[in-house]
């Protein structure tokens, strides 16, 4: 049987919509953000076996788990992964993105390397989220769905895809886009292409980068 990973953002949270820096902060749904992790259940009922459910411990992560399976009355169970949250901002949690961003821009040892004051930086970030895609076993099975955050997503990209436009991983980084992955052996995942997740009562439709 096939391996596939599908790895999609959280619904809709009022800090993700007024571009606040949310880290580790457990933010909740919006309305609009249910209604997308409900339209998400319906769209893999419709488009996907899923046979596990790993998600991010952070709450809005599980929120968005759980409205998944509500519509997909599926007997899933749902096992949470501490690697898959978001970077920690430490003291800027709650400040407006742009302090993040032109804090990196400014750091002299370079935006990778900048870590707010208990915080994490992007390196740190990406040997967390690297290491759990390496931990993957060849024990999984079936279609696999992944829910966590903008910044591992960014780094399981990387990871599968070091080439991919900075356009497929603004993509790749929206609320309803799910991003495939081949999963190969332990510790080797292929990107195959994005899926987008229609609104509710929209036609279902798939765009492939």
């Amino acid at each position: 049987m096939n391996k596939v990973l599908l790895v999609v953002r959280h619904g809709e949270t009022a800090e993700s919509r007024n571009q606040t820096i949310q880290g580790q902060a457990d933010t909740v749904l919006t309305s609009r953000g249910i209604k997308q992790a409900e339209a998400l259940g319906h769209y893999l009922a419709a488009k996907h076996d899923i046979s596990q459910l790993i998600c991010s411990d952070l709450l809005r992560a599980r929120q968005t788990a759980d409205a998944v399976l509500a519509v997909m009355n599926g007997k899933v169970r749902i096992e949470t992964e501490p690697s898959l949250r978001e970077i920690s901002c430490g003291k800027l949690e709650g400040m407006p993105l742009e302090l993040l961003l032109k804090k990196r821009a400014e750091c002299p040892l370079g935006a990778e390397n900048y870590a707010p004051i208990n915080g994490e930086s992007l390196s740190d970030l990406r040997t967390r989220v690297w290491n759990w895609v390496r931990s993957l076993t060849s024990g999984l099975t079936g279609e696999i769905l992944v829910i966590t955050h903008r910044g591992p997503i960014s780094m399981i990209l990387e990871y599968a895809s070091p080439i991919l436009q900075n356009k497929q991983m603004r993509f790749a980084m929206e609320h309803n886009t799910i991003s495939v992955f081949d999963f190969r052996c332990a510790g080797s995942v292929e990107l195959r292409g994005f899926e987008r997740v229609p609104e509710i009562g929209s036609r279902a439709d798939v765009q492939r980068d």
